[in-house]
């Protein structure tokens, strides 16, 4: 059994140091042993750099797209290799590397895996959950998005459908794609996430959150996703005809 933590990475060149070294100390003799995958989405600084360096330091895979290509082709990557690189009974966590989201809370999110459920999500409406220096503007949009995918798409214990950091048995993802292939991640922003979980759902997927802390003071640098065009694509992911999701495509 074991564990890949995979981050999405796009110029954080001042985030990625202090989020891997959290990781490698929240990870000191934890079970399973793990390994973190950064998939570098064509970033312009030294965030590449950063994470070849730190490949001596704990055990790191360094994957690289050329050019930007979004998020969901990130997540699509880092999920595909990790899929490719598991069995069944391993476990996948993705975060984000601005370091807004503690990877102290992983063990936790293991436990739950380990009691028998396909996918934990760290959600910020959780009881207990908190959400510092991030804009009222930002959170009223997200608890409009998500209470829209609550309806739309209702799940068992599932309030935050949108949010980034989550733990997922390997067996559900390599299921996942044996069913969908590429198209389990068709979005390339990030919409991706709410488009995975429904798309796990359909395939029968049980899920449970945990609470944490999102903290965008942790942040070294502006947030990338763009409001509108990420309101855009979740949009179309809540309006997707049946066929959008339906399986083998």
């Amino acid at each position: 059994m074991k564990l890949v933590i995979a981050l999405p990475v796009y110029n954080e060149e001042k985030s990625l140091p202090p989020l891997l070294a959290r990781i490698r100390e929240s990870m000191r003799g934890a079970a399973p042993p793990y390994r973190v995958v950064a998939v570098d989405d064509g970033s312009t600084d030294r965030s590449l750099a950063i994470a070849q360096s730190f490949a001596s330091l704990m055990p790191l895979h360094v994957l690289r797209h050329a050019t930007n290509q979004g998020l969901g082709r990130t997540i699509r990557d880092a999920l595909l290799w990790a899929a490719q690189n598991c069995s069944d009974n391993d476990f996948v966590v993705t975060l984000d590397a601005d370091n807004s989201q503690p990877p102290e809370r992983i063990p936790e999110m293991l436990e739950r895996l380990k009691a028998g459920v396909d996918v934990v999500i760290a959600s910020r409406y959780a009881p207990g959950a908190r959400t510092l220096n991030v804009p009222f503007h930002r959170r009223l949009l997200s608890c409009l998005g998500n209470l829209t995918y609550r309806i739309r798409f209702p799940v068992r214990g599932v309030r935050d459908y949108t949010c980034g950091f989550r733990a997922y048995r390997a067996g559900i993802l390599r299921r996942g794609f044996r069913e969908y292939g590429a198209s389990l991640v068709r979005s390339r922003g990030f919409e991706c996430m709410g488009e995975i979980l429904v798309r796990l759902r359909v395939l029968g997927a049980t899920f449970a959150e945990v609470f944490f802390t999102l903290d965008y003071g942790a942040k070294a640098g502006p947030s990338k996703m763009r409001l509108w065009r990420a309101i855009a694509g979740n949009l179309r992911v809540l309006t997707a005809s049946p066929r959008f999701y339906a399986k083998n495509r």
